[in-house]
């Protein structure tokens, strides 16, 4: 029997997040798929010395109560993951794997100023050998499109990405950063959710039930604020519809989260999206729903231009400080999904060819 090769796939750190899991199942899956055996690497932030009993109790308490829902799909979802790396060294140990090619993405891998101070450039596989292992990255996102290192870090990063095989970022603003920035050419490719068809998200949903018995608005907002709840006051009465808000307007880290499946049901079953959230932009559009989104600079404006605009949907964001007669005019006009999925089947398969011919 001829062996399968392995592929290790390295994205950011577990976090209760929806669309952490759902990029970082979507592309192991997609992987799996072109007969590779995927192999997640257990990136954590650097180990903390003595953290004392009360972080860990929080962590416990955190990992195996308030999120263990999404934990209990990533840990079931999720085949098969390396040793728990918490340093460099224990990174640097990986090499034991006999990866054929390491992938490096989606997310936010490359937003530098939050994972160089706790992974070193652990993200740029620093600690890969490319004499024995292809490097790569897929959708990997700089989260802004500016950049912030220094003139030392800066050669650093680009010297390692050019020890990669073939780069690939998500937002169409990358692209320019890094060839101007670090010389590098890179390929503009869909977030990895995007890579999965309706259909794929719809067979984890094991219940064929209808979550909202009325017409729904359903919410997902990360950040809420008044102006957001304004937003979402004014569809709400415009439209008549009821609202389910996947977030309460104050989470607090006592938060519990929901199934990584009844948040995919939420938009499955709701008839219009309001959300501040990339990956909640992205599966409103999986599942062809109207929706708006909101404006959320603080997490990385890019990302949500970039997406919209492949799908010629820009118009469907919104300042937190929209006026009404501008709402009114999104209320009105619904989206053609025939033409974005039209769009979607393009992309989707560019993106493919890209993953596949080079893993």
């Amino acid at each position: 029997m001829k062996a399968v090769k392995k592929i290790g796939v390295l994205t950011l750190p577990y976090d209760a997040n929806y669309g952490w899991i759902l990029q970082h199942y979507a592309l192991c899956k997609t992987i799996e798929s072109a007969d590779y055996e995927p192999i997640s690497i257990t990136r954590k932030w650097n180990k903390i010395e003595n953290p004392g009993v009360l972080f860990k109790m929080k962590k416990w308490v955190f990992y195996n109560v308030l999120s263990k829902n999404i934990f209990n799909f990533y840990k079931d979802k999720i085949g098969k993951k390396t040793i728990v790396v918490d340093s460099h060294d224990k990174a640097i140990q990986l090499k034991n794997q006999n990866f054929k090619t390491v992938v490096v993405g989606s997310d936010q891998v490359w937003r530098t100023e939050y994972t160089i101070p706790l992974a070193g450039y652990n993200f740029f596989f620093d600690f890969i050998n490319s004499k024995k292992t292809k490097k790569i990255s897929y959708a990997a996102s700089l989260g802004t499109d500016t950049w912030s290192e220094d003139s030392k870090s800066t050669k650093i990063i680009s010297k390692l990405l050019k020890d990669f095989h073939k780069v690939s970022v998500r937002e169409k603003s990358s692209v320019k950063v890094l060839k101007d920035i670090l010389g590098i050419d890179a390929n503009h490719n869909l977030d990895p959710t995007l890579l999965l068809d309706k259909k794929d998200y719809l067979s984890l949903i094991k219940s064929t039930n209808k979550l909202f018995k009325g017409k729904t608005i359903g919410t997902y907002i990360l950040d809420y604020d008044e102006n957001k709840s304004s937003i979402i006051n004014y569809v709400r009465k415009t439209l008549d519809f009821n609202v389910y808000d996947i977030y309460p307007k104050n989470k607090s880290f006592l938060h519990y989260y929901i199934k990584v499946t009844k948040w995919l049901q939420v938009f499955r079953d709701s008839d219009f999206i309001i959300t501040d959230s990339f990956h909640g932009t992205v599966f409103a559009i999986i599942f062809n729903k109207n929706f708006i989104t909101i404006s959320n600079k603080q997490r990385g404006l890019a990302r949500f231009l970039s997406l919209l605009e492949i799908f010629d949907l820009s118009s469907r964001i919104v300042d937190p400080t929209v006026k009404t007669e501008d709402l009114k005019s999104i209320l009105k006009n619904k989206i053609d999904y025939s033409k974005v999925n039209e769009i979607l089947t393009t992309e989707r398969n560019k993106s493919l060819i890209f993953l596949k011919e080079n893993i």
